[in-house]
């Protein structure tokens, strides 16, 4: 069974017993992008099986992965069992499932479940979205992936690719997350020439401007509006800490 198999059956398993969890990350990006299992140069590896869940939830999904050929990392899970679980494949120590609980919490808290009731296996495009472009250091993979999202989806007005009213709210309430988000487009942006044709590169363009005038245009809160008059004064993101991998 490969990876993303092993993935679904995780959260079919889950759900049958009334545990509403989904798959992010590679796995997720793999199961809802075309150009991550077919392109020659975007298509890469997966090594892990990342999951969020809700809070209430977190705990009850250890039978499940045990039950799946996952033994927990009990001392990681004790420290940080209320906000992330570790789990280890039995019989390939290289494989590990990372269970989010409730909040993601990186650079900025994202709550990745919102609109996930309505997806199969996987958060939604545009949350999957936003886990990448709050990374404020992105490596290779980080853009590559970010590529393959913009090669492959467009804005519209539902979850079959990057919803306009789910990430207009978002970026309209939080000025942290808007202006990571701006300086992450500008580095792929950049970047993406190293991975595409000149005629993938026009629709990957074309789909990181139309997002940045979204941006610029979606309403701004209260509250965005007081922090952006703060700025880059102050740190605006999170250092996140590094999980045993």
């Amino acid at each position: 069974m490969d990876l993303a198999e092993r993935g679904k059956q995780i959260v079919n398993s889950a759900q049958s017993k009334g545990i509403h969890t989904r798959l992010l990350g590679g796995l997720a990006l793999y199961l809802l992008a075309p150009s991550a299992q077919n392109h020659s140069v975007l298509q890469r590896a997966y090594k892990d099986i990342d999951l969020v869940v809700r809070r209430k939830d977190g705990g009850k999904l250890t039978p499940i992965l045990v039950d799946a050929g996952f033994e927990p990392d009990r001392r990681f899970n004790a420290l940080h069992g209320e906000t992330r679980l570790l789990y280890t494949d039995r019989d390939d120590p290289g494989l590990q499932v990372d269970v989010f609980v409730g909040v993601f919490e990186q650079c900025h808290k994202l709550d990745l479940l919102v609109g996930a009731e309505r997806m199969q296996y996987t958060i939604t495009p545009s949350q999957l979205l936003l886990t990448k472009l709050q990374i404020v250091q992105l490596n290779e993979k980080d853009v590559k992936d970010l590529v393959t999202m913009f090669l492959d989806w467009s804005i519209g007005d539902d979850d079959s690719g990057l919803n306009r009213a789910t990430l207009a709210q978002l970026f309209g309430n939080d000025w942290g997350l808007f202006t990571t988000s701006s300086d992450t487009l500008a580095q792929v942006g950049q970047h993406a020439v190293e991975y595409v044709s000149d005629k993938e590169l026009d629709v990957v363009s074309q789909h990181i401007q139309a997002l940045r005038e979204l941006m610029t245009t979606s309403p701004k809160s209260l509250r965005f509006r007081m922090r952006e008059k703060i700025g880059r004064k102050m740190p605006w993101y999170e250092t996140p800490e590094e999980v045993k991998r």
